[in-house]
């Protein structure tokens, strides 16, 4: 019951180009934000967008240029499913991000790090970044940023079937982002405990927490994806439990 992105096809999309004399970094960098917005419809942009930045930033000495367009790059060849490729630029990306000293690019480089070698079914390598990811998103004290860093171990040792480990960071992840006074939404770690208690065989304690997640998401009338999956997970675990007219 792991939640994973889906996307669909669809035709390359561009921004409208400036003339260089219009080029600047702010420019570039707000290229580069939009880019992390697309999704698979639209890996062919984020190919054009990285070796755009690349051109332009050479031309400007835009001194982040390198490690944007690296990133991108890494992005689309995962789009493309190429991870060999998509790693190769992640490591060169967290290499640039650590040249220049950028602590919050570095953060990006490990998680994407930790993400591909997760999608390849190498946990144990995504689990190394995300420890990096989680020591630095420490030292940030971004909240957000912490709480997903917690989250993604917690998935990694269930990933491992280490479930006391993971519960260990997801409980870590929901006291964090409680503590931020309802600025975090704790829907995530809601779904990633109750998987852990699911794998563990400790069902009344899984539903607890899909109620919990079902409850939040009733609330927000937008969230049907949500309430698909939640729907899923509160099936299977009355099934679990001999349930059946619950289920």
């Amino acid at each position: 019951m792991v939640t994973v992105r889906y996307f669909l096809l669809s035709t390359i999309c561009l921004f409208p180009i400036l003339t260089l004399a219009q080029v600047d970094t702010s420019h570039l960098k707000s290229l580069y934000d939009r880019s992390l917005d697309f999704d698979e419809s639209k890996k062919d942009s984020i190919c054009y967008y990285a070796s755009y930045i690349e051109k332009e930033s050479l031309k400007l000495s835009f001194y982040k240029g390198a490690v944007l367009s690296l990133r991108l790059k890494g992005l689309c060849q995962e789009f493309q499913t190429d991870y060999e490729k998509a790693i190769d630029f992640y490591l060169q990306s967290l290499e640039e991000a650590r040249r220049i000293k950028e602590i919050a690019y570095e953060i990006s480089a490990l998680s994407d790090l930790a993400i591909a070698y997760s999608a390849i079914h190498r946990p144990l390598e995504a689990k190394k970044f995300y420890l990096q990811c989680a020591q630095l998103a420490a030292q940030t004290r971004e909240i957000s940023t912490v709480v997903t860093s917690l989250n993604n171990l917690g998935v990694i040792y269930s990933q491992l079937e280490q479930y006391d480990s993971a519960l260990i960071f997801l409980n870590d992840a929901l006291l964090t982002g409680e503590a931020a006074g309802g600025q975090i939404d704790p829907s995530s770690t809601y779904n990633n405990i109750g998987n852990a208690y699911f794998k563990k065989k400790l069902f009344i304690e899984a539903l607890r927490y899909f109620k919990r997640n079902y409850g939040q998401h009733m609330r927000d009338t937008l969230n049907g994806a949500s309430l698909w999956t939640d729907h899923i997970n509160l099936a299977d675990t009355y099934t679990e439990l001999r349930r059946f007219d619950s289920a």
